[in-house]
């Protein structure tokens, strides 16, 4: 949506409904919801359901307050921002209408690989914005990565375009093992067999994981460098063979993994398994705007409004998987996160909304922050010197 080129809301449902238990949320847990929204420049609503007689429920006006309150304080420095490009995760609007079973509802688990993948590279805190190939028409050469991840077809032109995206300096990466076999020339790979279903185990960073996943063996050619590895069993010794595998393709790189790790990681997530993921993901984008460390717990969203450089920073911290909660207020703060920024040598650095003043130093062309902490939304932003005439 932020990507529409128009105007933009969500609005959140204030109250969860759990086995028919209707229960209103807490403000901290709304607060929450619309950090996420404003952070990507939104607008954010709330639906608190009136009586049947049409009249409100008054007691629930000081969680509205408290919501207002949080959002007002943001919106200088967040409402209709523009998005940075970054990592580019692609939603293919034809790859989609092939696979989805029902009009414009993906209730069949079409989207879980793609939510899985944008879970694992949020949760290692990468700036990633989810496009359709509309949303590259024109504009695809300012994403340094995109990500097709387990679409198991293509069409011809859009191949076209990402293969040239490629060769004129741009990084792809392919996710699983139908998604590799649809640029195997490309990735200089053979797949061999039919991809099966199987228990692995994903070994990378001295660790060993289970997976059960589709996954299909490549055999890599002259230009491929394999990467991590998938063994049978929870075991790093024996045979083993690439988990994924890099190749150069003109000025640009090409990777593909031959796991389903989207998916996996939507329903059975391991540190290994998104630790795998950042490392291909900073092989083919060595040099982000923004990285931030000290928390797998935050996401992070990088934009311009105006001449400043925002960096909004989301303490998503909470049950939000377990099934159990229907209802919490309690999230952890972050940090102390330390935060890297590619950009010139600045005017001025302050942690928003408050204009609060924050330790900072620029070197080596970057300039590093130290947060100490981040209750739900911090905003560090940025103004950029002005030249004299």
């Amino acid at each position: 949506m932020a990507l529409q080129g128009k105007p933009w809301d969500l609005m959140a449902w204030s109250f969860s409904n759990l086995d028919g238990l209707i229960s209103t949320k807490t403000a901290r847990q709304l607060e929450q919801e619309a950090a996420v929204v404003m952070a990507l420049g939104g607008g954010f609503q709330m639906y608190f359901p009136q009586r049947r007689d049409g009249s409100v429920r008054e007691w629930q006006y000081p969680i509205m307050a408290d919501v207002a309150r949080f959002c007002r304080a943001r919106q200088p420095f967040c409402h209709r921002a523009t998005l940075i490009p970054q990592i580019g995760l692609i939603y293919s609007t034809g790859a989609f209408y092939r696979t989805n079973q029902r009009l414009f509802a993906p209730w069949g688990g079409e989207l879980v690989p793609l939510q899985g993948v944008l879970q694992s590279l949020l949760d290692s805190q990468n700036v990633v914005d989810v496009v359709s190939e509309h949303h590259l028409a024109g504009r695809i050469g300012r994403y340094p990565l995109l990500i097709y991840p387990e679409w198991e077809t293509i069409e011809p032109a859009f191949k076209q375009s990402l293969v040239d995206y490629v060769k004129q300096g741009g990084s792809l990466l392919v996710i699983g093992p139908r998604s590799a076999g649809l640029f195997q020339e490309e990735l200089d790979i053979r797949l061999e067999g039919a991809p099966v279903v199987q228990v692995s185990g994903l070994q990378f960073g001295g660790h060993v994981a289970g997976i059960r996943s589709v996954f299909q063996k490549a055999t890599l050619g002259g230009r491929a460098k394999p990467f991590g590895q998938v063994r049978l069993e929870n075991e790093v010794e024996g045979p083993a063979d690439p988990a994924a595998s890099i190749a150069r393709l003109g000025q640009g790189s090409i990777a593909a993994i031959y796991l389903c790790l989207g998916e996996r990681y939507a329903t059975s997530a391991t540190s290994v398994s998104r630790d795998f993921l950042a490392a291909l993901v900073r092989e083919l984008f060595p040099m982000p705007l923004v990285e931030v460390e000290g928390s797998h717990h935050v996401d992070v969203t990088a934009t311009h409004l105006g001449e400043r450089l925002l960096v909004n920073l989301v303490n998503t911290a909470g049950p939000h998987a377990n099934a159990k909660v229907n209802v919490h207020d309690d999230m952890p703060p972050v940090g102390p996160l330390t935060v890297s920024i590619r950009c010139p040598p600045p005017a001025s650095v302050l942690l928003q909304p408050g204009g609060r003043s924050i330790t900072h130093e620029f070197r080596d062309d970057r300039l590093h922050i130290t947060v100490p902490r981040v209750k739900i939304h911090d905003i560090i932003e940025i103004h950029p010197r002005v030249e004299s005439p």
